[in-house]
């Protein structure tokens, strides 16, 4: 399988991007971007591969992508239920965006 790089587009003078995917599966290629990614599961069921980890989605689940981090999500085409039976919601950003991290210690 071939690792694809995605380029993110943000709206001009904005913080983050943000989209919707509908359709009859999710078909997206196995790729990567540098910005972070968080993404909601609203409808569907199938596969993720993310990094090394391989697992199963529904819907109502929610994850959280690193900047670089890998990741597909795919379903059987046999278990579509319409042309917007796949759908998720999801914002990408620059790491940073939102100041740097907290840190502990003196």
């Amino acid at each position: 399988m071939r690792l694809h790089y995605e380029k993110v587009l943000t709206p001009e003078g904005a913080a983050l991007a943000r989209h919707h995917f509908r359709g009859p599966v999710f078909d997206c290629p196995y790729h990567s971007h540098p910005e972070v990614e968080v993404l909601l599961i609203r409808n569907s069921h199938g596969r993720f591969l993310v990094g090394d980890g391989l697992g199963e989605f529904a819907p109502g689940d929610l994850f959280l992508f690193g900047p670089h981090l890998p990741h597909l999500f795919s379903n059987d085409p046999a278990d579509s239920r319409g042309r917007d039976w796949a759908r998720s919601d999801y914002i990408q950003f620059q790491p940073g965006v939102f100041g740097e991290p907290a840190r502990r210690g003196p």
